[in-house]
């Protein structure tokens, strides 16, 4: 994925323009993380962030899966998005478990996560 990803810097947070798919992506690796059965000692030192916050951001994205908005995200939040798409692949043993559970494709995660960066380095 080759992919820009406009971001715009606003009031100390940002403001982020995803696709329909790319938006379905975070929403569904979030999710992803959600349901895993371990500690919650285990998913901040794992994810960085509690399940309650996943969800939350996970929700927040649901609206945008069929029509695409911005979503406003503090600092934070994009950090947690970027580390779940970097993340979630590693959990799973090929290529075909991730494609079947998420609906998407390693290299899309990643090259979101990429992309997301980008637009950081852009807006500095």
């Amino acid at each position: 994925m080759s992919r820009k990803v406009r971001l715009t810097a606003r009031d100390g947070a940002y403001v982020v323009a995803l696709a329909v798919f790319e938006t379905n992506l975070v929403r569904e690796a979030l999710r992803v993380i959600t349901q895993l059965q371990i500690s919650p000692d285990r998913m901040l030192v794992q994810f960085g962030f509690a399940k309650a916050e996943l969800a939350e951001l996970a929700e927040r994205l649901t609206p945008a899966v069929t029509t695409g908005a911005e979503l406003a995200v503090t600092h934070r939040e994009l950090r947690m998005i970027y580390l779940v798409l970097r993340q979630v692949p590693e959990m799973f043993g090929t290529e075909e478990d991730f494609h079947l559970r998420l609906g998407f494709y390693t290299e899309q995660a990643r090259g979101l996560a990429a992309a997301l960066l980008a637009a950081v380095d852009r807006t500095a």
